[in-house]
C-alpha cells in the first residue's frame, strides 16, 4: 500500500513513517515544517520508498497532488493549544486542512485515519472517559479551547463526509503520547518537560491543584 501521512516531520508522524516503511509500505510525506524537524526523519529521509513534500495542508492543490495513488491517509498535521500565541492558526489550520484532506480523500477513494485530542473532553469530569462521553467545552473568550472546538468540529466533519459520500475513516483521539523525536517544550506535552526538570534538579512545575482529570 501507498500512504499519506501529513505532519510526518513531527513526533508522531515521524515515528509512523519508519515503522511503516520498516513494514514494507510506500510512504508519501507531507509536511510544511513549522513544528516538525527534518532530525526527525532522518533515519528514512533518504528511503527509496519514502516521499517528502514540503506543502502546506492548507493548500488544498498540494493535498490533492499529494494524495494521488494513494490507498489511505494518515492525517497528523494540527495546531495544538495556542499557549505563545493567538488562536487563528490552530482554528483555520486544523479546519481547513482537514476540509482538504477529507475532500482529496473522496476524489481518490483513500480510506482516513485521522489524529484528534484529549481535549475534546473539554470539562467533563465523569472519568473514565468513553467514546460517547460528553464533550464539554469551555467559554469561547479563553482561547485554550481553540484547539478543542477545531478538533470537535474535524470529527463532526468526517462523520459529515461519511454520510454524504462515503468516507471510511478513523478517527484516534491521542491521550498523553511521548516518545522520540517529541517536542521537549511544552508544545509537546508534561512528560518531557517535567522528565528534564527532574534530571537536571530543577523544581518541577505544576499546573493548578493537582485533582484534574485527563487520561
Amino acid at each position: 500500500m501507498k500512504i499519506l501521512i501529513t505532519g510526518v516531520a513531527g513526533f508522531i508522524g515521524s515515528n509512523l513513517a519508519l515503522a511503516l516503511l520498516e513494514r514494507g509500505y510506500t510512504v508519501v510525506g507531507m509536511d510544511n515544517m513549522s513544528q516538525g524537524h527534518e532530525l526527525n526523519m532522518a533515519d528514512f529521509i533518504h528511503h527509496p520508498r519514502f516521499t517528502m513534500l514540503r506543502e502546506d495542508v492548507r493548500d488544498a492543490t498540494a493535498v490533492n497532488r499529494a494524495m494521488e495513488g494513494c490507498n489511505a491517509v494518515v492525517h497528523l498535521a494540527a495546531y495544538k493549544i495556542p499557549r505563545y500565541s493567538d488562536a487563528l492558526d490552530t482554528l483555520l489550520i486544523n479546519s481547513i486542512g482537514s476540509h482538504n484532506v477529507l475532500e482529496a480523500a473522496i476524489k481518490h477513494k483513500c480510506r482516513v485515519l485521522s489524529a484528534s485530542t484529549s481535549d475534546v473532553y473539554g470539562k467533563n469530569p465523569n472519568v473514565p472517559f468513553r467514546e460517547d462521553s460528553d464533550l464539554v467545552i469551555g467559554n469561547p473568550t479563553i482561547k485554550r479551547w481553540a484547539y478543542a472546538i477545531s478538533k470537535v468540529f474535524d470529527e463532526q466533519l468526517h462523520f459529515a463526509y461519511h454520510d454524504r459520500h462515503g468516507l471510511e475513516f478513523v478517527i484516534l483521539r491521542f491521550f498523553g503520547g511521548y516518545g522520540p523525536n517529541q517536542n521537549l517544550t511544552w508544545w509537546g506535552g508534561p512528560q518531557s518537560v517535567f522528565i528534564n526538570a527532574a534530571l537536571e534538579e530543577r523544581e518541577i512545575e505544576i499546573h493548578g491543584d493537582g485533582q484534574q482529570t485527563r487520561s
